[in-house]
């Protein structure tokens, strides 16, 4: 059968994903004595035709997902003749998630008084997915980024809130957390001190 060799990967094997990018296989085929018929890359075992530029063969694969996909060419010529690559694996990596987190707006720690509104937006800004929002560890909202949630904390003192993302197949998980500070601006009560005289 054909003689198959020269095979190209591009992107180079081990690309982080991207929605949507194109991917190109190519090898040489070539026979001596017939002339090739047909070449087909079997990719996870779906078969495309390979179209032919001179002695080059090219698949055109779009939108894999991340994860190790395994791959091999076949090819004959007009008497029949076949002939199969060995078995190959072409990596396509999980991408970093980014995600950010605001309070009232701003990317950070924040500080407030007490009895102030709070909104709280966790944003990917490379990733899909759901969110999980928490405050000191319990969990406030869950949703489709963007996700915002408006609160109101319930005393003074040190809040932690965090925003989650799981890894999904395409990628990776991630998690920011900022803290809000709520001060105590209740007055004290006023403590009013009665003499008790006491009888003899």
């Amino acid at each position: 059968g054909p003689a198959l060799d020269n095979r190209t990967e591009e992107p180079i094997n081990g690309i982080a994903y991207t929605p949507g990018n194109t991917y190109n296989f190519t090898i040489n085929a070539t026979d001596i004595t017939n002339a090739v018929n047909n070449v087909t890359l079997i990719f996870d075992n779906i078969t495309y035709v390979a179209t032919k530029d001179g002695l080059r063969y090219n698949a055109t694969i779009t939108d894999l997902p991340a994860g190790t996909h395994n791959y091999s060419w076949i090819a004959n010529d007009t008497l029949g003749n076949i002939n199969t690559t060995p078995t190959f694996q072409f990596l396509v990596n999980k991408a970093t998630s980014v995600m950010n987190l605001t309070l009232n707006g701003t990317q950070g720690n924040l500080t407030i008084n007490e009895g102030g509104i709070i909104n709280i937006t966790a944003n990917l800004t490379n990733g899909t997915g759901t969110i999980e929002l928490f405050i000191n560890g319990t969990l406030l909202d869950l949703g489709i980024s963007p996700l915002s949630n408006i609160t109101t904390l319930a005393g003074p003192g040190s809040y932690n809130i965090t925003a989650r993302y799981n890894a999904t197949q395409n990628f990776s998980g991630t998690t920011t957390t900022n803290f809000i500070t709520v001060n105590d601006t209740t007055p004290p009560a006023a403590v009013t001190n009665l003499a008790v005289s006491g009888s003899k």
